[in-house]
């Protein structure tokens, strides 16, 4: 969102995602973190997961508290223990991971082709 965009909204937000696992550059990260800091914001993460091993990349670690509904879950984001993590994954790697699993896909469903033409 542009500056304008982001204060045109900024009084409906209720926390920010501050750390996402496959976004290309981290200084966008950091550029949300600051804007969730300065306007006193919970924080959270996000796996952007495109594939199940990517699932769980990102967390919020927060007490062990039972949540009910949203303010149970911002009462939680909002304690001073509440900590965003995970493992970023350079785009450069994510490409690798995609490349090969096209491949593996693409391949193995040319081989079931080849294999049932083979048939005498």
């Amino acid at each position: 969102l542009s500056p304008e965009a982001r204060e045109r909204v900024a009084q409906d937000i209720d926390l920010v995602e501050v750390f996402n696992a496959r976004i290309s550059k981290q200084k966008w990260n950091l550029a949300a973190s600051a804007w969730a800091a300065a306007r006193d914001l919970p924080e959270t993460s996000g796996t952007d997961a495109h594939t199940l091993k990517d699932v769980g990349s990102a967390w919020v670690e927060t007490p062990l508290l039972e949540i009910r509904g949203p303010a149970d879950l911002l009462n939680a984001l909002n304690s001073e223990s509440a900590q965003v993590g995970g493992d970023w994954v350079h785009p450069a790697i994510a490409l690798g991971y995609k490349s090969w699993t096209f491949a593996k896909h693409y391949y193995k469903r040319a081989a079931r082709g080849l294999r049932s033409r083979a048939r005498f």
